[in-house]
């Protein structure tokens, strides 16, 4: 089941998935072609080399995308995000998704007596991408795995008791949901089942160069680094890493802020540990 799955986040799937968009890059490359032949058949000159200019560039883009996309399949961000987040083999983490179940499957093997808790957030109405509902389609069962739990959530209640996780992770989760509001709520979830310390680990593609040089106009849709900062600062968490991966995704490692109380409790166990008598071993 572990190969299945693994085979679906193909290249071929991902193109699957984005259909429409590479549908219409190439419906506009053909057109190019037939209007440069009308055009050289004519005797336009000018015209037919305007057309194979925009033709050119739209060759750019779909190679382009192809490439980026070849990039984030071979180098998944949520590797990135666990070794980031520093994750020991017997902590107790969450995955916060939409419902691609690949990622947990492969983060769990770098757990030993730890466990890996994925939550399935997806609901039309709060994530109503297309791409997101045809990748979907090809979800089955998941395997039974002693170091992994499957449940199902909502925005704004995470199955998870309160300060119970050492990390969770949103690889491109947040963009998902379109609204502000569910965003906002979903980091404030996360906050709460987080132990004090905790670090959340978040991924997300950022508006960049790179981006616009593969998506065009269409990477104006991405928001700014910043953006996703104050979104993560703004619910309470203390950013402690921000690092661009290939000028096209960035990712953060924030934690949860250790109340007053927390630092008492653990000064408290360290002043007990200090002045606690040795204890002598019975020969």
């Amino acid at each position: 089941m572990i190969a299945t799955i693994r085979r679906k986040a193909s290249l071929r799937d991902y193109l699957f998935d984005h259909a429409p968009y590479y549908a219409g890059v190439l419906g506009a490359m053909t057109l190019c072609l037939l209007i440069a032949a009308t055009a050289f058949a004519i005797g336009w000159p000018a015209i037919t080399m305007l057309v194979l200019a925009g033709l050119l560039i739209l060759l750019y883009v779909l190679v382009a995308s192809l490439l980026i996309a070849r990039r984030k399949l071979t180098e998944p961000d949520y590797e990135a995000l666990f070794v980031l987040g520093q994750v020991k083999p017997d902590d107790r983490l969450a995955q916060v998704d939409v419902g691609r179940r690949e990622a947990g499957i492969a983060l769990c093997r770098h757990l030993t007596v730890g466990k890996l808790t994925v939550i399935d957030l997806y609901n039309p109405r709060w994530t109503p991408s297309p791409v997101l509902a045809r990748a979907r389609r090809r979800l089955r069962t998941p395997p039974g795995d002693p170091r992994l739990a499957w449940l199902e959530g909502q925005v704004d209640l995470l199955p998870l008791p309160d300060g119970s996780q050492a990390a969770v992770l949103l690889d491109d989760t947040l963009s998902q949901f379109w609204q502000a509001g569910d965003r906002e709520r979903l980091l404030a979830e996360t906050l709460r089942v987080l132990k004090p310390g905790g670090r959340l680990l978040v991924a997300e593609r950022t508006r960049s160069l790179s981006n616009w040089l593969a998506l065009g106009p269409a990477a104006g849709n991405l928001h700014s680094p910043s953006y996703w900062r104050s979104l993560i600062e703004g619910a309470g968490f203390l950013v402690e890493v921000e690092r661009s991966r290939h000028d096209l995704t960035t990712c953060w490692r924030a934690a949860k802020p250790v109340t007053d109380q927390d630092y008492q409790l653990a000064f408290r166990f360290e002043e007990a540990a200090e002045t606690r008598p040795p204890t002598i071993t019975a020969r």
